[in-house]
């Protein structure tokens, strides 16, 4: 055992404890109606329809429909709530390790929270050994939208035309996203895939659930983060399975968010995930072999600029794969960055979508919610 590793550890403990202390101090029992407006809540504020199960939601008891009406509010605020329950733990140390493990995604929330590409976090309490997330509620996610759509006895496929002007809305959104996360928020979300991308009748996509999330842990240009299976092996990049072999240095940095972004528009595109059907056990082996390409669109129907895409996002090699280049909000004050010049924003299929009006990206993504709304009960029944 390294002595200095393991200092490294308690250290990072320590700092870890802090902040949840800090964050239950200054956060707890506070709903941000909005930006100007804070109140102080209870658990009675909260009302959650227990017929209205929207998810799973990583690490917790399931996600709800539910209401926040305050005594000084005219009015409900329609809400989605995340209930985690605390394990109920022998000494104050581990029961504080159990509530950190619940405030990690409060804590990184609030770090992304100003950016249009996240769902927004109201607020949090804690009652009866028990956690509840209150947070934006969206109306589909894009696992909804791929059931939907491809299930053969609804009968509700959509032209490809149309569902790549979709995908390409999505893509912006997306991409932007994990560009404000890079360098704004230095987080890495850990677990992007279609339940965890949402959209809402405003034609707004956002990203959800960072149960998962991790600080980036070096410059902006080398985003690492520890090597772990933790997150949907599925969408998972090689060099978190191997970064040894596929990685640029140790760990996983967020070139492997870019991975999983092509994983997930070859699933929705064809309605079939590239890695369907491998049980949980072989995944990592598949995803590893050096022998297997990796997985690509081929369907014709779909324009070169979109293929070619997807392409540039799943080479199995992460210094092979294209970047996210960070997003810089003022361009006077540029890091000094190596050219990336192999990025996701430099694709076509990026910027043709990223011209499109913010309006017509908004439109194409209400007439999708649209086309599928019919079918959201019959689908969420499923997980009930």
């Amino acid at each position: 055992m390294n002595p200095l590793g393991l200092n490294l550890r308690e250290e990072q403990q320590r700092i870890d404890e802090r902040e949840t202390d800090e964050l239950l101090a200054n956060e707890e029992g506070k709903f941000h109606i909005d930006e100007h407006t804070v109140v102080d809540f209870e658990r009675k504020d909260i009302v959650i329809d227990d017929t209205g199960r929207l998810g799973e939601g990583g690490f917790s008891d399931g996600v709800y429909k539910g209401t926040f009406k305050h005594s000084t509010m005219d009015k409900c605020i329609p809400i989605a709530v995340k209930l985690m329950r605390i394990e109920d733990r022998q000494n104050r140390r581990n029961n504080l390790r159990g509530i950190s493990e619940r405030t990690h995604e409060t804590k990184v929330l609030r770090k992304v929270a100003n950016h249009k590409n996240v769902v927004a976090l109201y607020g949090f309490v804690n009652y009866d050994m028990a956690f509840y997330m209150c947070m934006e509620l969206m109306d589909a996610s894009l696992l909804e939208v791929r059931e939907i759509i491809y299930d053969s006895a609804r009968g509700e496929r959509m032209a490809k035309q149309q569902l790549e002007q979709f995908l390409g809305s999505v893509t912006v959104s997306v991409v932007d996203a994990l560009a404000f996360f890079r360098n704004e928020a230095r987080v890495i979300h850990g677990d992007l895939k279609p339940a965890n991308v949402l959209l809402n009748d405003r034609g707004e996509v956002k990203l959800c659930d960072f149960g998962v999330s991790k600080k980036l842990q070096t410059a902006v240009t080398k985003t690492r983060a520890d090597t772990n299976y933790v997150g949907t092996h599925s969408y998972m990049a090689p060099e978190r399975f191997d970064s040894k072999t596929y990685g640029i240095t140790r760990g996983y940095g967020s070139k492997s968010e870019v991975w999983s972004l092509g994983i997930m528009l070859i699933e929705l595109a064809t309605g079939v995930h590239p890695y369907g059907g491998i049980g949980e056990t072989f995944l990592s082996d598949v995803i590893t072999d050096a022998s297997q390409q990796p997985p690509r669109l081929t369907d014709n129907e779909y324009s070169t600029r979109m293929r070619n895409f997807i392409d540039s996002c799943l080479f199995k090699s992460e210094a092979d794969r294209s970047s996210v280049l960070p997003y810089i909000p003022d361009e006077t004050t540029k890091p000094e960055l190596p050219e990336e010049t192999n990025n996701v924003q430099s694709k076509k299929f990026y910027t043709f979508n990223a011209r499109r009006a913010q309006s017509d990206r908004n439109a194409c993504v209400k007439e999708v919610l649209d086309h599928i709304r019919d079918g959201l009960p019959w689908i969420r029944s499923k997980i009930k």
